[in-house]
C-alpha cells in the first residue's frame, strides 16, 4: 500500500475539520463528482461496511421523515461498473428510501478509492455505541488486512488498548460455523465472553464437542436460556449419562375384593414382588419363602 493507516487517519481529520469549518456537508471525493437520480435496485451497499443490524424503529422513522420533508441530503456514491453502485456514505437513507418504496435516489457520484471505502466505513461506524462488539470486530479485521499497520500502532489509532483489540479479534479464532450465527444476529456475544470462549475451547481435548456445545450455547443465548457469561463455561461441558430405561412390566396384581394389595413385576433382570406386611405375617413369610425356595431348586433340577 502506498499510503499507511495513520496517514489516511490524518487526512480524513483535517479533511473533517475543514468540513466542519466550512458548515458544509460532502465527501472528499476527486474531481467530477456528479449530482444525479439512480436507481435505488442499482445500489449496494459499501463492502466495507461493518454493520449487520440496523435499528428498525430509527430506521422506520427516518423513512417516515423523508416521506413527508424528502431526502435533506444526497448519499455519496462510487460507480463500480457501467449502471452499478456502492455506497459510500449514507446507507440508512437508502435503506429508508427504499423502505418507502421509492425507486430512486438524490446522490453525488464521484471517484472514491477502497482505502477511502473502507476509512468512510470506519469514521461512520467504529466509536458508535450502537454497534456490536463483533461487527466493530469485523471492521478492524478489514483495516488490519487492508493497511500495512501493526495491531499496537491500529489500537493507538483507534484510542483503545492493545488488549482490547485483541479481545474483539477473539471472535476470528471462533469456529467458522459460530461466526455464520454471529453474522446473523451479531449482537450475541460481547468481545469479553468471545475471548472466554476462545480460551475454554482452546483448553477443550474435544474440539467437536466444544463446537457443538458452543452452537447449542449459542441458540440458548438467543432463546435468553443462557447467559452469555455462562457460555465459555457451557463448552466445556460434558454429556450427560443417560441411563437406560428398564420399564416394569407387570406379570400379577394380587386384590383384595376390588382394592389392590400388591404386584409381581419384570424389572430389567429381577422379578419383583411386592406385598404388605399387614397381609404377610411371619408364619406366611415363611411359608412364601419356602416355596420360593422349592420352585428354584425345581427349575435347578430340571
Amino acid at each position: 500500500m502506498s499510503k499507511k493507516l495513520s496517514d489516511l487517519l490524518a487526512e480524513r481529520a483535517n479533511a473533517q475539520l475543514k468540513k466542519h469549518h466550512d458548515a458544509v456537508q460532502t465527501v472528499e471525493f476527486d474531481e467530477g463528482k456528479r449530482h444525479e437520480r439512480i436507481a435505488v435496485d442499482s445500489i449496494a451497499p459499501n463492502p466495507y461496511q461493518p454493520r449487520r443490524l440496523f435499528d428498525e424503529a430509527k430506521l422506520n422513522a427516518l423513512a417516515e421523515s423523508i416521506k413527508h420533508q424528502g431526502l435533506i441530503h444526497p448519499i455519496s456514491l462510487r460507480m463500480v461498473e457501467h449502471g452499478k453502485y456502492e455506497i459510500v456514505a449514507g446507507e440508512r437513507r437508502w435503506r429508508a428510501v427504499k423502505l418507502n418504496g421509492g425507486a430512486y435516489i438524490d446522490a453525488i457520484v464521484g471517484a472514491c478509492s477502497d482505502d477511502d471505502m473502507l476509512i468512510n466505513a470506519m469514521t461512520e461506524n467504529i466509536a458508535r455505541d450502537d454497534l456490536t462488539d463483533f461487527e466493530k470486530a469485523l471492521q478492524i479485521r478489514s483495516m488490519i488486512a487492508h493497511f500495512d499497520e501493526s495491531k499496537t500502532s491500529l489500537a493507538a489509532r483507534l484510542g483503545m488498548e492493545r488488549s482490547d483489540l485483541y479481545r474483539y479479534l477473539a471472535f476470528f479464532d471462533l469456529p467458522e460455523s459460530a461466526l455464520a450465527l454471529l453474522e446473523a444476529q451479531p449482537n450475541l456475544l460481547s468481545r469479553r465472553f468471545a475471548e472466554d470462549v476462545k480460551k475454554a475451547i482452546s483448553k477443550s481435548d474435544d474440539k467437536v464437542l466444544a463446537e457443538a456445545n458452543l452452537l447449542e450455547g449459542l441458540r440458548l443465548v438467543s432463546e435468553k436460556l443462557l447467559e452469555p457469561s455462562s457460555l465459555a463455561a457451557h463448552v466445556l461441558e460434558q454429556p450427560k449419562l443417560v441411563k437406560p430405561v428398564t420399564t416394569a412390566l407387570p406379570l400379577s396384581t394380587f386384590m383384595i375384593g376390588n382394592k389392590k394389595v400388591g404386584s409381581m413385576v419384570v424389572k430389567g433382570k429381577q422379578l419383583q414382588l411386592t406385598l404388605p406386611l399387614e397381609h404377610v405375617d411371619v408364619l406366611k413369610q415363611k411359608q412364601l419363602s419356602d416355596f420360593v425356595t422349592a420352585l428354584l431348586l425345581e427349575h435347578t433340577t430340571s
